[in-house]
C-alpha cells in the first residue's frame, strides 16, 4: 500500500540573492503525490554554462531570475 504519509510535505522554501558562474542552475524534484508548494524564487542571477533551472511537481513564483526558473 502506498503512505503518502511517509514523504516529507515540502513548502514555504524562499531562494533569495545571490548570484554567480555555474555549470547547471538547479534542480527541485518532487513528487506528484507530494508535489513542492510555495517554492519562491527571487533576484538570482546566475551565469549557466550548461543547462538552467529543472522542476518536477513545483509551484510558487518566481521574479528577477536568470536563466528563468520553472515556472
Amino acid at each position: 500500500p502506498w503512505f503518502g504519509w511517509a514523504y516529507p510535505k515540502v513548502s514555504d522554501i524562499t531562494f533569495n540573492g545571490f548570484s554567480g558562474p555555474t555549470i547547471n542552475a538547479g534542480t527541485l524534484s518532487c513528487l506528484s503525490a507530494r508535489p513542492c508548494t510555495n517554492v519562491n524564487v527571487d533576484n538570482v542571477n546566475l551565469k549557466v554554462s550548461d543547462n538552467g533551472f529543472s522542476c518536477q511537481y513545483v509551484s510558487g513564483s518566481s521574479q528577477n531570475v536568470n536563466p528563468k526558473f520553472c515556472y
